[in-house]
């Protein structure tokens, strides 16, 4: 099958709802601790930070992006790394409410991988390698891979093995690219576990073995990986299983893809009982992602 990659568009990326609407100003939210408020309005950049985190999640507070981004700016002004961290993610958002900006999320993720930040440094990897924000630059995506890769990032083992998968920024080198999958697999990474699929599928840098690829796509698919679920879909054996996996994915995917995963769960549809496919159907509406389980 097709490498196809999901890093790109927002695997770094910190959970954030598909839609936001700006809560009317408060001056004194009443979820928000008043010490930590009162703190923040002082200049205290690590309570600027917390009352920002209170604004993106919206538990304690209405949810308000543009006013978390406020408050992130306040304590990112003052070097706070995390802050620089999750304002460089906002700005890379369409839904985050405030205007997306790649090169300002590339600077703020700068300054926060300069501090030693693993996930800012995997993010900068990326847009380097995509060039989001900055001119592409595959070397330097391979730098800021690896500095992330010292802190045991699984995202940035991704970035690193793809890069040495197809020599972009460092030699070719097949063997770097599995182990580097590997241990991020390891580590519950999806995109890695779907990567994986995909080399023993193919016989890639490994052995081919079909019961490999399958195990390692059912781990992906587990946890939400779309196109997991479609490679899984096409190869699994049982209709009810095909049936199963190719109707989760065709909810994310569109174009010829979902085309092509429509007539493919209709076929394994038109092989199952009555009674099968409304065991499925109830299996489908019922299921959740499974959150990765490592050491």
């Amino acid at each position: 099958m097709i490498r196809i990659s999901m890093r790109i568009a927002g695997v770094f990326l910190l959970a954030l709802p598909l839609a936001s609407t700006r809560a009317a100003a408060q001056d004194q939210p009443a979820g928000i601790d008043p010490a930590t408020l009162a703190k923040a309005k002082s200049g205290d950049a690590a309570s600027e930070y917390l009352v920002a985190i209170e604004y993106q999640k919206g538990d304690l507070v209405p949810r308000d992006f543009v006013e978390a981004s406020n408050w992130y700016r306040k304590a990112a002004d003052q070097g706070y790394a995390l802050a620089q961290l999750k304002l460089g993610l906002l700005y890379q958002q369409k839904e985050s409410g405030i205007m997306k900006d790649d090169a300002q999320a590339a600077s703020w993720l700068l300054k926060a991988a300069d501090q030693g930040i693993a996930v800012a440094q995997a993010a900068l990897g990326l847009c380097y390698s995509t060039g989001q924000g900055v001119p592409p630059d595959d070397a330097q995506a391979a730098v800021w891979y690896q500095k992330a890769v010292a802190q045991n990032n699984p995202d940035a083992m991704v970035g690193l093995a793809l890069l040495y998968e197809r020599g972009r920024g460092v030699p070719a080198d097949g063997r770097k690219a599995f182990a580097l999958l590997r241990q991020a697999a390891d580590l519950g990474a999806p995109e890695a576990e779907y990567q994986l699929g995909i080399d023993y599928e193919n016989g890639q840098d490994v052995k081919k073995d079909k019961n490999q690829a399958i195990d390692w796509y059912r781990k992906a698919a587990d946890q939400g990986h779309t196109w997991a679920q479609y490679n899984l879909g096409q190869m699994s054996p049982k209709p009810a299983d095909a049936y199963f996996w190719l109707s989760l994915a065709m909810n994310r995917l569109d174009g010829d893809p979902l085309v092509k995963a429509t007539v493919q769960r209709d076929a394994a549809a038109a092989k199952l009982k009555p009674a099968d496919k409304a065991q499925a159907d109830d299996h489908i509406n019922n299921w959740h992602p499974t959150p990765a389980t490592h050491p």
